[in-house]
């Protein structure tokens, strides 16, 4: 009998493979010796198959196959960049550009936006150009009936702009998220800017999905009563959460159950069920159980594609399809065998997969139930129906935020501590709304049935939501501002493996890795420490309607902000709280600016002269000279009656006003940091 390990090839060829990809990410190869070094070590293999001596022995051989796929995951990475920028239409700068909708534009705030497969350039002489990328375009102001929709053809001036780089310290890089799904630029275009070259040009599935996804929308709209009531059923029929309130969003994040709100294996799973059970009959039937395999293959692949192929979505119905053919082939095989294989296909058809974060946690949960559900179930028997019922659901929550909780940190900083509360009344209520959604759309011909099934979803959602939002503003309900290094989440998974392992077979070499685990991690802590007590800096954030400016010392903030509200705002959480976890601060003190200038000491000897009157200091030392607002100041004479170190132009310094300062800083060699352009100034003092 075959080992466990024996068992799960694809879980040994993934890890060296992913570790390629993550290589690639950050460059640290040559694409094209990384294929010389594929060859040989393909040719390697090859040659000890053929003429093994048992010169070696055959851990040599395994040794070889993981060099082989880690060269293939960088190779595999290295070669989707080079394609994306094979011939790619920035390059070529051509006046025009003829591009192709690929998706339904969604609404913005000052029109709508889409991505567009570039399909040529055009030249001055209206010649095309074999150009080709894809772009991300912004359609200001336009009416919904003026903008073109998925399959359209525009012609568009090619008035495109690459990604801006992260403007403060630990923001959302859109940058490299754009960059993973093939996007480097943008295009913001105004009504003159472009116009229709053909129109219904798509693929027929799109538009196929599309058409189903607006059918969805019409029923929906037709038969529930409030907006809030058709996003929240959108999200969960086929994962549309655009149209979401922000408030529900942060009410389910706080509990730990924005997950059901996302389409992902529980949605496959259900309609994998309901599909066999329609299909029983059949299955009695000669050759009918092969046709019921591949109906269910094309209802939940068909389902997949409805909901766009999101990476969890992607991830339970290649493992079902797994499932569904292993079962007709009677070859079960092992689970998490099948989970790597799903996760080896994909990544080998889109290797920028990896990186995304709904991948990861779709992943994670799946192999913390598959891993720790059996064995937390087993611990406790209930003879009632109901009580076992629950205590499934418990097993499931806490096996799948087992894996998860460490990256949830990670991206998000907080923790839901009623998390088996929420998700012991939220999951049966979501399923139950996810069926009767389901049902709506069946009988949607049937007005009357349709209406009051519509009452009765409506219900149902808002007692969903009402629970979300008790829990969430209970005492306690979750601890935020968490941060933990990636560092540290390798340790924690290497030690859980190796926990699991030390139980499974009472190996006491485990528990030395953990105990390494543990060392190493206290290693970090304690430089990190060190670190952060030692840290003096000074911090001028790029925020567009606001100046702040923070001085840090140790794990002390003192901050600087002509608004105190906006302290509390979500764009600063999301753009300034993530740094200030990172730098560790534990205090912080913050102070207003009025509309005067302002002087402010740093440390003990360097003052910041906060700028934004035509009043004009005489004979100081000012280390940064703060400009801010749009009015006259002449800065030749504050530069003459002063010694200035540097100078910093907040956002709200107009473009005008920036060229003539820029001017004068040159002509007088001093330093000048424009944080409009170059983002977030930062000083280590």
């Amino acid at each position: 009998m075959s080992s466990f390990w024996q068992q799960i090839p694809f879980v040994r060829i993934l890890f060296p493979f992913v570790l390629g990809i993550l290589i690639a990410e950050h460059n640290w190869l040559n694409t094209w010796g990384s294929l010389i070094l594929l060859i040989l070590t393909s040719v390697s293999l090859y040659l000890w198959d053929r003429l093994n001596k048992k010169i070696m022995r055959d851990h040599f051989y395994g040794i070889l196959f993981s060099i082989l796929f880690f060269l293939l995951g960088f190779f595999c990475l290295s070669l989707k960049k080079v394609a994306n920028m094979e011939a790619h239409f920035s390059l070529e700068k051509t006046p025009y550009l003829l591009a192709q909708i690929t998706e339904k534009p969604q609404k913005t705030k000052q029109g709508y936006k889409a991505e567009a497969l570039v399909l040529a350039g055009i030249n001055y002489l209206h010649q095309p150009t074999k150009v080709k990328g894809k772009l991300l375009l912004y359609f200001k102001n336009g009416n919904k009936e003026a903008i073109p929709t998925y399959g359209d053809q525009i012609i568009l001036k090619s008035n495109f702009h690459d990604f801006s780089e992260p403007k403060n310290p630990g923001a959302f890089d859109f940058k490299k998220y754009m960059a993973h799904k093939g996007i480097y630029q943008a295009a913001y275009l105004k009504k003159n800017d472009w116009f229709f070259a053909g129109q219904n040009q798509g693929s027929t599935w799109m538009k196929w999905v599309i058409g189903s996804q607006e059918f969805i929308q019409e029923s929906l709209q037709k038969n529930l009563r409030e907006a809030g009531d058709i996003a929240i059923s959108e999200a969960l029929l086929y994962g549309y959460d655009k149209d979401m309130d922000a408030d529900i969003i942060d009410a389910y994040t706080k509990t730990g159950t924005l997950h059901v709100l996302a389409v992902s294996g529980m949605h496959v799973g259900m309609i994998f069920m309901l599909l066999g059970l329609f299909l029983k009959p059949l299955e009695r039937r000669k050759s009918g159980k092969i046709m019921a395999a591949i109906v269910q293959l094309i209802g939940i692949w068909a389902y997949s594609l409805l909901c766009g192929f999101t990476p969890s979505i992607l991830r339970a119905t290649v493992m079902f399809s797994f499932v569904i053919i292993g079962k007709q082939i009677k070859r079960g095989g092992n689970t998490f065998n099948s989970l790597a294989a799903s996760a080896q296909f994909l990544l080998l058809f889109d290797p920028n997969m990896l990186f995304n974060v709904g991948f990861q946690l779709s992943y994670a949960a799946v192999l913390g139930i598959l891993g720790f559900y059996p064995r937390l179930y087993f611990l406790f028997e209930f003879k009632h129906r109901i009580a076992d019922e629950i205590w499934k659901i418990i097993a499931v929550s806490i096996a799948a935020q087992t894996l998860t909780l460490p990256m949830s940190i990670f991206y998000f900083h907080q923790l839901p501590n009623y998390f088996l509360l929420a998700n012991l009344l939220i999951i049966p209520l979501t399923s139950l709304i996810i069926y009767l959604g389901i049902l709506l759309l069946a009988i949607s011909w049937w007005t009357i049935a349709a209406k009051y099934l519509g009452l009765l979803i409506g219900f149902f959602i808002h007692l969903c939501n009402s629970i979300a939002k008790w829990i969430a503003e209970l005492p306690y309900s979750y601890t935020d501002g968490l941060f933990w290094t990636p560092l540290g989440i390798v340790c924690f998974y290497l030690s859980l493996i190796s926990i699991v392992i030390y139980f499974s077979k009472r190996d006491l070499f485990q528990l030395k890795i953990v105990l390494g685990m543990v060392l190493l991690l206290q290693m970090q802590n304690l430089y990190s420490r060190i670190q952060n007590e030692q840290q003096e800096k000074i911090l001028i954030y790029h925020c567009q309607n606001h100046c702040l400016l923070q001085y840090i010392h140790g794990t002390t903030a003192y901050t600087w902000t002509n608004s105190l509200g906006y302290m509390n705002s979500k764009n600063y959480k999301q753009n300034i709280a993530k740094h200030l976890l990172e730098l560790n601060i534990q205090k912080s003190e913050c102070k207003e600016l009025d509309s005067n200038n302002t002087r402010i000491q740093i440390g003990s000897n360097r003052h910041l002269f906060y700028w934004q009157t035509a009043k004009i200091p005489i004979g100081q030392h000012i280390a940064i000279l703060l400009i801010a607002g749009n009015l006259y100041q002449d800065l030749a004479k504050m530069l003459a009656t002063n010694k200035v170190g540097c100078i910093v132009l907040n956002p709200s310094v107009g473009k005008r006003k920036q060229e003539e300062i820029k001017k004068i800083a040159l002509k007088m060699k001093i330093p000048l940091h424009a944080i409009a352009e170059s983002g977030a100034f930062e000083l280590s003092l």
